[in-house]
């Protein structure tokens, strides 16, 4: 005789002086879904100022003087362009009537380098953020 009843949720079979006990599984399972979810606003606010400081830089600029310096001395061949002592001498010459050399004069160049510590005003600009939150909007009712 099979026969079955059910107690406490489980099934009960009295089959041929055996008792069977069926306990039905259950499985669960996961589905992970995502959704954007806004929590808040955030808003920027650029602000740019603009302020005038002085600037200090060192300017450097280099001065030449010219000087002439007669020399009226009789060369066998043309000097080469030198410098002595930071000078650059720089011959000047002349053929006289009988084929000879004449160093006529000597052109002397002297770089006087100065350097001068100054100031000149200057815009600068500088930009500061305001950041501002807000709550989020209330839900859409028809979504």
């Amino acid at each position: 005789m099979l026969s079955r009843q059910v107690t406490r949720g489980f099934w009960v079979t009295n089959d041929e002086k055996r008792l069977e006990v069926v306990i039905p599984l259950v499985e669960e399972s996961l589905i992970v879904q995502r959704r954007t979810v806004e929590t808040g606003r955030v808003q920027v606010h650029l602000t740019t100022e603009t302020r005038e400081e002085a600037v200090e830089y060192d300017l450097r600029s280099d001065r030449v003087t010219v000087e002439r310096v007669p020399v009226g001395r009789v060369i066998y061949e043309i000097p080469e362009v030198r410098e002595v002592d930071g000078t650059t001498i720089i011959p000047v010459v002349e053929e006289v009537l009988v084929k000879q050399l004449r160093l006529v004069e000597e052109i002397h160049l002297r770089r006087l380098v100065q350097t001068t510590r100054t100031s000149e005003p200057e815009q600068l600009r500088r930009q500061t953020a305001t950041v501002t939150r807000t709550p989020p909007r209330p839900a859409d009712p028809s979504n």
